[in-house]
């Protein structure tokens, strides 16, 4: 087994090819033309079994990723915080493009990390919707903050006031497609009313949940926590290391941002949630303390929920 490291960037990937002991290395343009070179590349070295490994930074890595998996090629995307610290074991010095692309095949033959595959277009189109709308209630707030800031005339609070107007419909429009996304698959259907049986989970809440939890590639409630980078990361040695404990932040930024509304209204309205905020106040919690406990508690419940096709049945906490 041939390992492939690429580091990726906008216009160009670099590639180090590693056979035990022997290296090859080559530079494409991200391109379907530099895909294909690629292709003949690795064949040209004889290199008929890969493992390709690369990082998941930024966006343009996606086109590559699912060129190659078309292409029956084993393709695995990590976490960079991963390789970084693998980079750091390995006491690298240097970080260049060559330098990254050794030092991620170097990191596919020694972690063996799992294998990629693409999701499915419906959720690709929904991720894609509900970023953009992300962005347009970005601009409503902005808008709408600026001219609260500053003096403007009345023709430009005119202006302001068309604009947010176009906003608002296009806000409306995103949304209403969100939901024909949903509709227009049976699963993804199903399983948005399982998570909306959640008091405090309606239906932007749960296409968020379904464009970023990835159930399948997920073996437990615990790994869907860490996913979403909701896991305790305590800091304590001997005597004088007593670091307060704070969730670990290395996971999905966008699941956590989608769970925290839910979770305020879960606290309020849902006992079992409601329980476990009184019981975690009592112990002299803060409110920040209380509130991702029911995000981890709900993002486990939500998994639980996606992976036994089961609504959510009320219980103590």
């Amino acid at each position: 087994m041939s390992m492939l490291g690429v580091d990726i960037s906008k216009d160009t990937f670099h590639c180090c090819l590693q056979r035990g002991e022997k290296r090859s290395e080559a530079s494409f343009e991200n391109t379907r033309t530099g895909f294909r070179k690629l292709r003949s590349w690795l064949r040209t070295h004889r290199a008929h079994e890969v493992h390709v490994c690369m990082e998941s930074t930024g966006p343009y890595w996606r086109h590559l990723a699912a060129n190659l998996h078309k292409a029956k090629i084993r393709v695995s995307v990590v976490n960079p915080t991963r390789t970084a610290y693998f980079a750091k074991s390995r006491l690298l010095r240097t970080k260049t493009d060559a330098v990254d692309a050794r030092m991620l095949a170097q990191f596919c033959a020694s972690e063996r990390p799992a294998l990629w595959e693409p999701d499915s277009d419906e959720i690709l189109s929904l991720r894609g919707l509900l970023a953009y709308r992300d962005q347009l209630i970005a601009q409503r707030i902005a808008l709408t903050q600026i001219v609260q800031s500053v003096a403007v005339g009345a023709t430009l609070l005119k202006m302001n006031e068309t604009h947010l107007v176009g906003i608002a419909e296009m806000v409306k429009q995103i949304e209403s497609q969100i939901q024909g996304v949903l509709c227009s698959d049976v699963t993804l259907s199903r399983n948005a009313q399982l998570l909306q049986t959640i008091p405090g989970v309606a239906s932007l809440t749960a296409a968020n949940v379904l464009a970023e939890l990835p159930v399948h590639r997920l073996h437990s409630a615990k790994a869907a926590a860490a996913y979403a980078g909701l896991t305790p990361a305590e800091r304590q040695s001997g005597t004088s290391v007593k670091g307060k404990p704070r969730i670990c932040k290395t996971g999905n930024a966008k699941l956590r941002r989608a769970l925290y509304m839910a979770a305020l209204t879960a606290k309020r309205k849902v006992p079992a949630f409601k329980e476990l905020a009184d019981r975690l106040e009592a112990r002299g919690k803060s409110g920040k303390q209380i509130i991702v406990a029911v995000m981890h508690k709900l993002v486990r419940l939500a998994y639980s929920l996606l992976k036994n096709q089961r609504p959510y049945q009320p219980v103590s906490a």
